[in-house]
């Protein structure tokens, strides 16, 4: 890979970005203000670093926000989302459960735990037929 490394320390170096992608940061940065699609990518690029480099270390300790929507009327969503709260009672510090419309709901789990854990907790969530979107954010305390 050819790179150049400027007196400030920086390296640049080319990438390849799809069309859409560089047409929808040029949108979000005019609406941000943002001048520099350099410092944008960078910050980006660290994000992503962070979060992959935290869920590498399986022992770490984590505190996780975890964000579920799911059809409470689709088979047994419900019950299998209620055992594997109790199978990660003391992973889970609290949820919070709202209605959304006649058939959706949303629940949030706050956990804290090893990431492992965390992370096999959130492929179980996952996993339940009538989970239908899920995000989650972990951070080390």
């Amino acid at each position: 890979m050819n790179s150049v490394i400027g007196i400030d320390g920086t390296t640049k170096t080319g990438i390849s970005i799809p069309k859409n992608v560089l047409e929808r940061l040029d949108k979000i940065m005019e609406k941000t203000g943002a001048k520099s699609r350099s410092k944008v990518i960078t910050t980006a690029v660290i994000n992503y670093l962070d979060e992959i480099e935290k869920l590498m270390d399986t022992t770490a300790n984590v505190v996780a926000v975890i964000t579920y929507t799911y059809d409470h009327h689709r088979g047994d969503t419900v019950k299998n989302l209620l055992s594997i709260q109790h199978d990660y009672l003391n992973a889970i510090l609290f949820t919070t459960h709202v209605h959304i419309s006649k058939h959706k709901c949303l629940e949030t789990l706050v956990v804290k735990g090893a990431t492992g854990e965390i992370l096999n907790l959130i492929a179980k969530l996952e996993n339940i037929k009538g989970v239908e979107a899920l995000k989650y954010n972990i951070v080390r305390p």
